[in-house]
């Protein structure tokens, strides 16, 4: 149990170090982001997990965080999800829904994307 405990404080750890404070803001309003960025994945509020354990949480531009999740995932040398906020929060923090992340990287660097969040990024030609 102690050895789980200082892993998951290690993992959070390598998140702040990587992806910067939990709670991150990237911009004042959500739709001036969206307005400025609009080809952009940015997923507000997420929940970054590894397994069943939160590691970090805040605004994510994936489009420009995308290397830093996957250097994250290289580091901790596990899978991780990014989650929407209902997904890892709100009774969820402690069964989080894994199935519905929006982007899971494998510690390769290897990712694949929801089924509707890939869709989404073909329909709009978003940049990832």
């Amino acid at each position: 149990m102690k050895n789980k405990i200082a892993m998951e404080s290690l993992y959070v750890e390598l998140a702040q170090e990587i992806l910067g404070f939990p709670g991150k803001i990237i911009g004042a309003s959500k739709s001036g982001y969206r307005e400025n960025f609009p080809d952009h994945l940015v997923v507000f509020n997420s929940n970054v997990f590894v397994e069943k354990n939160k590691i970090w949480f805040g605004d994510i531009d994936i489009t420009l965080s995308l290397e830093s999740l996957q250097e994250l995932s290289s580091s901790i040398g596990e899978k991780i999800y990014v989650l929407a906020e209902m997904d890892g929060r709100f009774g969820n923090e402690n069964n989080p829904n894994l199935n519905r992340a929006i982007i899971s990287i494998l510690q390769d660097g290897s990712y694949t994307f929801r089924e509707d969040v890939a869709s989404l990024i073909e329909s709009k030609d978003l940049i990832v």
